[in-house]
């Protein structure tokens, strides 16, 4: 037997079955949306290049997808906003140096996406941004670069703490870098 359940519409009662209020809810489109991370350190290994940064964790992912670990890919066009955080540390240098987070589509670089991070050694920094951009090709890539003016510089993870009684709380542990992306429309 099928559940029948009982409502109002324009002031009269209806009857509607299960099995028809689940199909129309998978009509209803929902935004895509999704959120990436990575519980690794991500290490610039040579000032001349740039590097990809990686996500080894996804939530509550909706309608995108990750390729290769770095290229996050959309099942639909529209506008999209993408907010990161990023833990960034010079462990290297005791003179100040940079890093610059930036966005590439499809392999070439996104205009004015760079984020300037001035480093001092041993004070890892965070870092906070968001971006809005269209995707009108669904065959679109989106990837999180990191450069820096000097090898060794880092998107830093750290592990759980535990708590130490009298000293400190315990805390969850904080991934290098985590994206999320929404649809907006």
């Amino acid at each position: 037997g099928s559940e029948v359940l009982y409502g109002v519409q324009s002031g009269n009662s209806v009857k509607i079955s299960a099995n028809q209020l689940k199909t129309f809810a998978n009509t209803i489109s929902a935004p895509l949306q999704g959120t990436f991370s990575s519980t690794a350190t991500q290490t610039v290994t040579n000032a001349a290049n740039s590097i990809a940064l990686s996500y080894d964790t996804q939530t509550d992912i909706y309608g995108l997808t990750l390729t290769a670990g770095t290229k996050i890919g959309f099942t639909s066009t529209g506008v999209f906003g993408l907010s990161f955080s990023a833990i960034c540390h010079n462990p290297v240098s005791s003179n100040a140096k940079w890093a610059n987070v930036f966005i590439k589509k499809n392999g070439n670089l996104v205009d004015n996406s760079s984020t300037i991070i001035n480093l001092t050694k041993d004070n890892p920094t965070a870092v906070v941004c968001t971006f809005v951009f269209d995707v009108t090709d669904i065959a679109d890539t989106y990837e999180l670069y990191l450069a820096a003016q000097t090898a060794g510089i880092q998107v830093l993870a750290t592990a759980a703490q535990a708590a130490v009684p009298g000293v400190s709380p315990a805390m969850p542990a904080c991934p290098s870098i985590i994206v999320a992306v929404c649809q907006i429309r």
